[in-house]
């Protein structure tokens, strides 16, 4: 096969950011897939896989996204210009992408390079970037108390001047969110008390993030916030100010061209018309969202779907059917517990464990061992993961703030 006239590869590769730059996601995902990377300079190549993986992840194409960044990170070129940038820039989305698709292992492994990489850099931005997706991924793993402890030591951050307007945005926008899922658990168990602390911390994010956003022009962020604003009144019970924020957030979603947060979007709908009474209407919505699916959705916003089916069909009095979501629901659920369980397992250890359970005889042996084989297995276990809590808060050097 002739190399590729460099000339119309070029031209091609510029097309495709522009229509990235504008918002025409699915054009550019068009345009990249059909270049050919056969013959190409690492550049170009690194350049397509690394604009490709980005466009899929807003389009909610997860496993895409996922091979594109792969196929990025086991070929990069170290020499090619602004390799670094780019790596860290599709590190951050295969942490998440990972993670939203139930691949905690991998999401972790991408983690560790990931906050290695930021320490190296060493700017307010990458030490944020890295560290919010730490806290995606630990709250993809089930365990938002570590997520919250992140994303708080982040907001202090921005509690000084600054002028990461965007930054900001997406990590109030991100906060918001993962109290959002607290204070549906602390309903859920009945702690009113604690459901009020997480409601009131997600009303001082998306006000913070409301105030942020204000300056910029960038609809995906626009559309972000506005979606955080809706679930907010959603929790409070405001259904008028949910209307609103209803009616802006579908013109924002669609100007934005961002079809994950449209679906999300529609889920926040059914909720607002099962809230109203209007079971019916809201089952309507869901099952439409259902057919439409893709298999490469992220698994949570499957799950919660069929969550929301079920709930309409109890409040439809249609016991078979909601059983039968149940069953989906519950088996869906089932899957993401045991893959979080799995993560925990291999690739996380407790204080405990490494306090208490692998301690070693003064004489350097360790207990119970009879081996140097088996004395030397127990001796790696002792040794903290590089992938956990511990470079989150320990040996990392935060970055050089400038002010403005």
């Amino acid at each position: 096969m002739p190399p590729a006239d460099p000339t119309h590869a070029t031209a091609a590769l510029d097309q495709a950011r522009q229509r990235f730059a504008e918002g025409a996601l699915v054009e550019a995902v068009g345009l990249l897939s059909a270049m050919d990377r056969q013959g190409r300079p690492a550049s170009e190549i690194a350049a397509i896989e690394h604009l490709q993986c980005l466009a899929c992840y807003r389009l909610g194409q997860l496993s895409d996204s996922l091979q594109c960044a792969r196929s990025f990170l086991q070929q990069a070129d170290p020499g090619i210009e602004n390799e670094v940038e780019l790596r860290f820039s599709v590190l951050t989305v295969a942490v998440v992408a990972a993670g939203e698709l139930a691949r905690f292992e991998e999401s972790l492994q991408w983690l560790s390079e990931l906050l290695g990489l930021s320490s190296r850099l060493g700017s307010l931005s990458h030490y944020v970037r890295a560290r919010g997706s730490a806290a995606s991924a630990f709250l993809l793993l089930g365990d938002l108390w570590a997520a919250e402890r992140v994303l708080g030591a982040l907001a202090c951050e921005f509690d000084r001047p600054h002028q990461e307007q965007r930054l900001e945005t997406t990590m109030r926008c991100n906060h918001a969110s993962l109290a959002f899922d607290l204070a549906r658990m602390a309903r859920d168990a009945g702690d009113v008390e604690a459901a009020q602390q997480s409601l009131d911390s997600a009303a001082a994010s998306v006000e913070r993030a409301t105030r942020a956003a204000a300056s910029l022009e960038d609809w995906r962020l626009i559309t972000f916030v506005r979606l955080h604003q809706l679930e907010l009144c959603l929790l409070q019970g405001r259904w008028d100010m949910a209307e609103e924020h209803l009616r802006a957030a579908k013109q924002d979603a669609e100007q934005a061209g961002l079809n994950a947060h449209w679906r999300h979007l529609q889920l926040l709908e059914a909720k607002w018309r099962l809230a109203r009474g209007e079971a019916r209407s809201a089952l309507d919505l869901l099952d439409g969202l259902l057919h439409t699916e893709l298999p490469t959705n992220e698994l949570s916003t499957r799950i919660r779907l069929r969550d929301l089916r079920y709930r309409c069909l109890v409040a439809l009095g249609e016991p078979i059917a909601a059983l039968s979501a149940r069953q989906s629901f519950d088996e869906l659920s089932g899957l993401r517990a045991y893959r979080q369980a799995q993560a925990q397992s291999r690739l996380m250890r407790t204080r405990l464990e490494m306090e208490h359970l692998f301690l070693r005889r003064s004489d350097g042996k360790a207990f119970g061992s009879t081996t140097p084989a088996a004395a030397a297995a127990t001796a790696a276990a002792s040794q903290p993961q590089s992938v956990g809590r511990a470079p989150m808060s320990r040996g990392v050097r935060r970055p050089q703030r400038k002010t403005g």
